[in-house]
């Protein structure tokens, strides 16, 4: 079994500091940490090459753990967050794994850590030359071996997906950027946690969300939980029509990204701002997704 509990240290960069980069941020360190629980010496080169070459994300569920103004203040006094990602559950052609994110003082060993945000996601092995069709994980042994389903608590995330999109939804066009995609040619996960800021500033502008949830930067603006859920893989070139409206009902910013040229949605957010409670549930319960068995 792997010992993550050393985890991955990552320097925080000035854009991490920033409150409508937080979504973005919690994603990216995700993405390039995800990769360090599973050791060469007990990982086959098989799952190896499906990790790296033919695997993508499924959904993610996101909760911070602090304010607004704590996230401003820990990520740029500590400088570096310590991502510790464990395996918890392994299907048939899927895995999930939950992370814990922390910020820490790489040089001062006495700095006692500071959670800021738990996450959970799900990542589906693909046929590399589709990257759309699902297989089964060549050894899943491998992964059996490292699953620690207790090692992070359970994440506090928006417990279903939204309802079908309103008519009357805020609308904003973007086209997808050579920068936006990673190295499978598609929108990189992180993009989104970008993309839904700036939709969301721009539906702010235009009177389409309560003037408590506009920004990010104030405490009832910035984000308490998400769950995002991955159905399309839009690549550059493409237009991008993204719909924004709110729930009240459950206290909801969402968001559905429809590719224009296919009419394809390719992926929707939902996100609980400020001081509104969130329901424990995560990515699996009341969504569309696989739910991979729990060992």
């Amino acid at each position: 079994m792997a010992d993550c509990d050393a985890g991955v240290v990552m320097k925080n960069m000035y854009l991490d500091t920033v409150p409508h980069f937080v979504l973005c941020s919690i994603l990216k360190w995700a993405g390039s940490s995800q990769f360090s629980i599973f050791p060469p010496e007990q990982v086959s080169t098989e799952v190896f090459a499906q990790l790296f070459g033919g695997s993508v994300f499924r959904s993610a569920a996101v909760e911070l753990l602090v304010s607004q103004q704590e996230w401003s203040q820990l990520v740029t006094t500590r400088g570096f967050t310590r991502v510790r990602p464990y395996v918890i559950r392994l299907g048939n052609t899927s895995f999930a794994l939950r992370m814990a994110f922390e910020t820490t003082d790489a040089k001062d060993k006495n700095h006692v850590p500071k959670q800021l945000a738990r996450m959970e996601f799900i990542k589906v092995m693909v046929d590399p030359k589709t990257l759309t069709t699902p297989v089964p994980i060549a050894n899943p042994a491998d992964l059996r071996r490292l699953c620690q389903p207790d090692a992070v608590p359970e994440v506090k995330a928006p417990k279903t997906f939204m309802g079908p999109k309103p008519s009357n939804a805020f609308v904003w066009k973007a086209v997808v950027r050579q920068s936006d995609c990673d190295a499978l040619q598609h929108v990189n996960n992180a993009v989104y946690g970008q993309l839904v800021e700036d939709a969301r500033a721009e539906a702010a502008l235009a009177g389409a969300l309560p003037e408590s949830l506009a920004k990010a930067s104030s405490q009832s603006g910035f984000i308490k939980a998400a769950i995002v859920e991955y159905l399309g893989q839009p690549h550059r070139g493409e237009h991008l029509n993204i719909a924004v409206w709110y729930d009240e009902d459950e206290h909801k910013i969402n968001f559905e990204f429809e590719v224009e040229e296919t009419q394809q949605v390719a992926c929707k957010v939902s996100m609980v701002c400020g001081d509104h409670p969130v329901v424990a549930g995560g990515p699996f319960v009341g969504s569309s997704m696989a739910r991979p068995a729990k060992l």
